[in-house]
């Protein structure tokens, strides 16, 4: 499942990105392959 969520100031799709119950974004931060941004905003 694709849950758009918005579109960055560059034009980019911002989504939340699953396969069955796995969230593909925790998995990619998980093995250190990207990062969170909360809010839009680097912490």
């Amino acid at each position: 499942m694709v849950d758009r969520k918005c579109v960055d100031m560059y034009g980019r799709t911002l989504a939340v990105v699953e396969v069955g119950s796995f969230n593909v974004g925790d998995i990619l931060i998980n093995e250190r392959l990207t990062r969170r941004w909360p809010d839009g905003e680097e912490f």
